[in-house]
């Protein structure tokens, strides 16, 4: 029973991601999908955007080598998700996808009452609804990750849309932005994602603070349940406020071959 709540929380997960990227290509790029798997392209020098993902098992290993090889020719790196428990990924994939460790599904059931986190008393979570707003996130995200401004607004630009059930949030200290993350409502599920902070106002508490008031809002639009991915601290922070572990997923990097590799 335990193993089937797990294997439906962790494809509800993969689920939502798809939704997420499905927005994103709204904007920019697009997707090939299959039955169990989906490929997001966004046609820019992006990996972490750049996407292939799948629960992998017995039936699906061609669609799986068939998204690959789409993703190749888009001729951008790209990262490949799958969960960890099948060998085929391991031999199946060739030796020019290289993994670069692995992230944790978590969820969390959201209940009557939602736990409380200190953080900077003048720490404000604001929602992001204009372009003046968007510039601010933006500036965070790229400060943070060491990326393209120019990009990143276009990967995000359907975010801004009240149309669209993607929504940024900064956070703010005495009108000073500091932080930012991304939240995808989907009926009752919500996935939250990209909890970033600058890094003098890590470890005050900013990214719980950040993830507790998202949950509120969460609740506030009748989700049960809502799902995000942990690496390193971010799981044991994500696990301190009540996220269980539904899934483990390896990540894979792929970069197009120099020129003289391809001429051996």
């Amino acid at each position: 029973m335990l193993v089937t709540k797990r294997k439906r929380r962790s494809e509800t997960l993969l689920g939502l991601l798809y939704d997420y990227c499905g927005i994103l290509a709204t904007g920019l790029g697009s997707i090939d999908d299959k039955e169990s798997s989906f490929a997001y392209h966004t046609g820019l020098t992006l990996p972490y955007f750049n996407i292939v993902a799948s629960r992998v098992n017995e039936s699906n290993h061609l669609e799986i080598q068939a998204l690959i090889e789409l993703a190749k020719q888009q001729e951008q790196p790209f990262t490949a998700i799958f969960n960890c428990k099948d060998q085929w990924v391991k031999q199946g994939l060739g030796e020019d996808l290289i993994m670069r460790g692995s992230i944790t599904g978590m969820m969390c059931k959201i209940g009557a009452s939602l736990k409380s986190y200190e953080a900077h008393p003048a720490a404000k979570l604001v929602e992001v609804n204009t372009q003046e707003l968007f510039y601010e996130w933006v500036h965070v995200f790229c400060q943070s990750y060491d990326l393209p401004i120019e990009d990143i607004e276009r990967v995000f630009a359907p975010c801004i849309n009240d149309s669209v059930p993607l929504q940024l949030h900064i956070v703010q200290i005495y009108q000073k932005t500091i932080a930012c993350c991304v939240t995808l409502f989907k009926e009752d599920k919500a996935l939250l994602l990209w909890d970033t902070v600058l890094p003098m106002y890590r470890r005050q508490g900013i990214g719980n603070m950040m993830m507790l008031g998202r949950m509120k809002l969460c609740s506030e639009h009748q989700c049960s349940e809502v799902y995000s991915f942990g690496m390193h601290a971010s799981k044991d922070s994500l696990q301190s406020i009540g996220f269980k572990k539904v899934g483990r997923y390896d990540l894979y990097r792929y970069d197009k071959p120099l020129e003289e590799d391809k001429r051996g």
